[in-house]
């Protein structure tokens, strides 16, 4: 496996981890957090490259043997646990795999490195396990912990590791990043719609998200919000219906408070004009409250059938409301 990820606008985590290396102070555990495609794992491995550069210390283009073979995936004393993210759970199997992995010494490094993908997977095995090698740290070697919600991580593996906290990105640096490949009103909403996540914003892109969203919003200004809320649709397409339609009536509350700079959806200005004239504000709060509890409960697993059958609920009054203007009209 290759690691090309981008780590951007994270200086503050890198000059912390820099320094630390420089200092001779590395510590045998870190737990970098932050939400998902901030950079976590970037920052993992790049940290894995400064550790064991054969220059000291490398700038981000060195070009040694050890830095190559990291960025390849292919180092002996490297390892990745967790990478395919589809499986839902670490096992103790696994971490004693590790544990042995951990007591050989390094074949080539100055200090073996391993890296746990979305460690709050952990099962309560798992994690009892992986606090024996906190507890009992192996020379020469640096555990990384990447997490997206600490809330679910042991407290007794929390306070035996140095937490590094990746925060988000603003998007004018996103945007930057993105570059002019795409036109500035995409580039501009997945910037704002990954919330400080470059490659959350990369993701979004690549899967086509402003078309998609421009045809969710082209159809419920058709056909009716409640219409785009389907009970039956599967976790992941309910989700990203939720994700554009918080973003059209986040933007109506601001281009009702007379700001349109901060729009997600610069290209629908039109349409949200449209609703915010004819939409009474308490309607539009209450959609935004009924939206992010729903978002909430997919998080949880909660009935998302009951879920959308709320939502939709508030969206036909919004619908109703509309129609009945058309009509007058």
């Amino acid at each position: 496996m290759s690691f090309q990820a981008p780590l951007v606008g994270q200086e503050r985590a890198v000059q912390f981890l820099r320094s630390a290396i420089a200092n001779d102070k590395v510590g045998h555990a870190y737990l970098f957090s932050g939400p998902v495609g901030i950079g976590k794992l970037a920052l993992a491995i790049n940290f894995s490259r400064w550790l064991n550069c054969q220059y000291e210390v490398a700038a981000d283009a060195c070009g040694c043997e050890s830095c190559r073979k990291i960025t390849s995936g292919v180092h002996s004393d490297i390892k990745l646990i967790g990478e395919d993210r589809s499986v839902r759970s670490i096992k103790k199997a696994d971490v004693m795999e590790l544990r042995s992995w951990l007591i050989l010494r390094p074949l080539e490094a100055k200090k073996k490195v391993a890296i746990v993908d979305v460690a709050e997977r952990f099962t309560e095995e798992a994690a009892n396990a992986f606090l024996k090698s906190l507890e009992e740290p192996p020379a020469n070697v640096v555990l990384i912990l990447l997490v997206h919600d600490t809330g679910r991580m042991l407290g007794t593996i929390l306070s035996r590791t140095i937490e590094v906290v990746l925060r988000p990105v603003s998007s004018e640096t996103i945007v930057a990043k993105l570059g002019p490949d795409k036109g500035p009103d995409e580039v501009l909403y997945v910037a704002r719609r990954a919330r400080g996540s470059v490659g959350a914003a990369q993701e979004l892109l690549r899967v086509g998200a402003f078309e998609e969203k421009n045809a969710i919003i082209s159809k419920a200004m058709m056909s009716g919000w409640a219409c785009v809320f389907t009970p039956g649709a599967k976790k992941d397409v309910y989700k990203d219906v939720l994700d554009v339609a918080q973003g059209f009536f986040r933007d109506c509350i601001l281009v009702m408070a007379g700001d349109t700079s901060l729009c997600y959806n610069q290209d629908r200005v039109c349409d949200i004009r449209h609703v915010v004239d004819w939409v009474p504000r308490s309607d539009l709060y209450k959609m935004i409250e009924v939206i992010d509890e729903a978002l909430c409960g997919i998080e949880k697993n909660y009935n998302q059938r009951l879920s959308a059958t709320r939502v939709a609920m508030i969206a036909e009054k919004i619908d109703a409301r509309l129609m009945s203007v058309e009509q007058e009209r």
